[in-house]
């Protein structure tokens, strides 16, 4: 199992501990802008913010290597396996970034991801 673990940095300043991770990915790499002034209603769970993240100028890259990067650790450390994925709220960037990673392990030999959003309201 793959669990892709999304959270907002700000948490580290509230007194929170980082997540437990065997890998972290920092989204505002992937994507430096913030996307939040469009999307004041959604998070990164919607397909509109996810299209946005998608078609972001910096992603055909950046997503490749941050899912290469994963798979190369996946593979190296075996299941079980968590993956941190980060920005500095925990509701644009990161969440969008951890649900498109999941997608894409999808199709990686015995994964089974699953996603967890630490910082949305559900």
């Amino acid at each position: 199992m793959v669990e892709f673990i999304s959270f907002g940095i700000r948490r580290l300043a509230e007194g929170a501990s980082l997540p437990e991770c065997d890998f972290y990915v920092d989204a505002r790499r992937v994507f430096a802008y913030n996307p939040h002034r469009y999307f004041r209603r959604s998070d990164g769970r919607s397909r509109s913010v996810q299209e946005w993240l998608l078609d972001h100028p910096r992603r055909p890259d950046s997503i490749e290597v941050a899912f290469g990067e994963c798979v190369e650790a996946y593979q190296s450390l075996g299941a079980p396996f968590r993956v941190g994925v980060f920005c500095s709220w925990g509701v644009h960037r990161s969440v969008g970034l951890a649900e498109i990673l999941a997608r894409r392990f999808e199709f990686v030999p015995d994964a089974s991801p699953c996603v967890r959003h630490l910082d949305l309201q559900y």
